[in-house]
């Protein structure tokens, strides 16, 4: 019974953890939008400021996550780099 109990704590914290990570894709996701949404509006400094958020949650997400959203942030670093 304590096994089973374990067992089931251990699944929870992971699956937390799984929901941790989801978000932190998802809030990368929603910044992309933003910066889209600011550089079709030129505010290119804002599009910036909100590249620099994006990355820094990138850089704390594990390695699958991180090639998930690798494309998508490349795509938006070779639109500012332009500006």
């Amino acid at each position: 019974l304590a096994a089973l109990a374990s067992f089931a704590f251990l699944f929870v914290l992971i699956q937390i953890a799984r929901i941790r990570y989801r978000t932190k894709s998802q809030k990368i996701d929603d910044l992309i939008g933003s910066i889209k949404e600011s550089l079709r509006r030129n505010s290119v400094s804002k599009a910036k400021e909100q590249y620099v958020k994006a990355r820094s949650i990138y850089t704390r997400l594990k390695g699958r996550e991180q090639k998930k959203m690798y494309g998508k942030l490349m795509g938006i670093y070779r639109r500012l780099r332009k500006k």
